[in-house]
């Protein structure tokens, strides 16, 4: 039997029903269908920025990083305000090594939409990684501020305080992240790390929730 949404696109074919359907099928992990839906927009409307974004998403979860960064820039030729592309290309460069392409990606993204908080912990990172910890703890004050409960953004601000020499204030959000997600075991090596480096002793289990 046909699922819900194979009816629905037999029935509309249009590039928004055929988006909606192609996102499901990237979140089942169904690659290719996903992708022949995608191709289907673009042969419909080849300027379509959104179909570039999501084909972008698709080629990043199957760990395509080029091919995901040239998507989100083709994305970006036709939308250049487009947060969402400027931002995951802005995570990608970052991890590939490009902290100047990350910082302009990153901080174009913030500056459209200022209320994401991916976007400002991740250029808190990038930041960081340029060498330069005080824009950067800014950044991750601001995801901070957006989202307190988001294990990544405790991790990251740690990792940059302990790089600006801020220890204990690195310590007690390594000690967050760790309550938000215990078991974290990056988190808990440069939580260790760190008081070993203080003299003081290496904490056993995770804080209490």
């Amino acid at each position: 039997a046909e699922s819900l949404g194979q009816q629905l696109v037999a029935w509309d074919r249009q590039p928004y029903t055929l988006l909606l359907y192609g996102g499901a099928l990237t979140q089942q992990m169904k690659y290719d269908d996903a992708m022949a839906v995608y191709q289907d927009v673009i042969k419909q409307s080849p300027n379509n920025p959104v179909a570039l974004y999501d084909m972008g998403v698709l080629r990043e979860q199957k760990g395509e990083t080029d091919h995901a960064i040239e998507l989100y820039r083709a994305a970006l030729l036709l939308r250049p305000n487009f947060a969402a592309a400027l931002e995951k290309l802005g995570y990608l460069l970052s991890n590939k090594g490009d902290a100047d392409g990350a910082i302009q990606s990153l901080s174009r993204a913030a500056e459209i939409n200022p209320f994401n908080v991916t976007t400002w912990n991740n250029l808190g990172l990038a930041l960081f990684r340029r060498g330069r910890p005080e824009p950067a703890i800014t950044a991750c004050e601001n995801a901070v501020k957006l989202n307190s409960n988001m294990p990544e953004v405790h991790a990251n601000f740690g990792l940059v305080l302990a790089g600006a020499g801020r220890a204990n204030d690195a310590v007690a959000h390594y000690r967050e992240a760790l309550r938000l997600r215990p078991g974290w075991n990056e988190v808990r090596t440069a939580l260790d790390d760190l008081l070993k480096r203080q003299g003081k002793a290496v904490e056993t289990g995770d804080p209490v929730r």
